[in-house]
């Protein structure tokens, strides 16, 4: 009878230990699980943040070329702003690393290509259909290409990548 309770103790003993690892087991599970939840909320949180602040960007450096390519340019740039909507005209291939074309230019005088400052580092005369735009000499980057027609009105304005093998 002695080592009957003493038996029993240590066994009590151990439950009690087993149940304390048991509980420290689950509260670490339970912790990292938290723990877990709120890194990807947080990221979540940084993804859609930094998501939004790349598209805020974007428009606003197109609105800010857009402005700026209007006030740097020199007297030959006097382009009214009344831009006629035309779907059917398309610049490609965007991104480009040689040249672009224009589909369907056949409203087209004049092709201005517009760095990311506003600054026009080409200008083309429209001579035919289906011709090639050289850009080879371009940094990589954005640019915007403004379309004119030949009453010095704008067509369309679209922004490319030029790229570099």
């Amino acid at each position: 009878m002695v080592f009957a309770p003493k038996k029993i103790n240590l066994q009590l003993a151990y439950v009690c230990k087993l149940s304390k690892s048991i509980t420290l087991l689950f509260e670490t599970l339970l912790y990292n699980y938290t723990l877990i939840n709120h890194i990807n909320r947080i990221k979540f949180k940084k993804t859609m943040k930094q998501l939004l602040q790349t598209i805020l960007f974007s428009s606003i450096l197109v609105f800010a070329v857009t402005i700026s390519a209007a006030a740097h340019n020199g007297d030959d740039d006097k382009v009214t702003t009344q831009q006629t909507i035309n779907n059917d005209i398309r610049v490609y291939p965007n991104p480009a690393v040689d040249y672009i074309r224009i589909t369907d230019n056949d409203n087209v005088s004049k092709v201005w290509i517009y760095n990311i400052l506003g600054k026009r580092v080409k200008a083309y005369d429209v001579e035919v259909s289906g011709m090639k735009f050289d850009i080879r000499d371009l940094p990589r980057g954005m640019y915007i290409v403004r379309l004119i027609d030949n009453n010095e009105e704008l067509v369309m304005t679209r922004r490319i990548n030029k790229i570099n093998p």
